[in-house]
C-alpha cells in the first residue's frame, strides 16, 4: 500500500489531488492536513512514513516559519518523497524548495501523475 500525505491549506485542492492519486495508484491510503501543525505532527509520528508527501508551497502563508524545513530536520528521508505544489507559474516557489520536483495549477493529469509516479519510484 502507498501512503500519501496532502498538507495544502486550500480546501477546494484536495478532492482533485486525491482524485489524481487514486488516478494513477490502485492500493492507496490518502491522509490529509490543512495547517503547518497537523503537519509536522502526522509527519513525525507516521509509522511507517509516508511514501509521498504533496505539500503546498502556501501552507506557511500565515506563519513566520517554514514547516516543511522543520519537518526535513526532524525526518530527513522524506525530502526525497516530496513534491512542491503550486498555484501557479507566477508564484514564486522558495529557493529552499527549488531542489523538489513541483506541480502548478491548474494541474495537468498527465504531467502531475508523472511526477508522482517518478518520486515514488526513487
Amino acid at each position: 500500500m502507498i501512503r500519501v500525505l496532502v498538507a495544502d491549506n486550500n480546501l477546494n485542492s484536495h478532492e482533485l489531488i486525491h482524485d489524481i492519486v487514486q488516478i494513477n495508484f490502485r492500493n492507496v491510503k490518502i491522509e490529509s492536513v490543512h495547517n503547518s501543525e497537523n503537519f509536522v505532527s502526522k509527519i513525525t509520528s507516521a509509522k511507517p512514513q509516508y511514501n509521498l508527501i504533496l505539500y503546498s508551497a502556501h501552507m506557511d502563508e500565515s506563519t513566520d516559519k517554514t514547516t516543511l524545513s522543520e519537518a526535513i530536520k526532524k525526518n530527513p528521508e522524506i525530502s526525497d518523497r516530496t513534491i512542491i505544489m503550486t498555484e501557479s507559474d507566477s508564484v514564486k516557489v522558495p529557493d529552499m524548495f527549488n531542489h523538489f520536483p513541483t506541480v502548478t495549477r491548474p494541474y495537468s493529469l498527465d504531467y502531475f501523475g508523472e511526477v508522482i509516479k517518478k518520486t515514488c519510484a526513487s
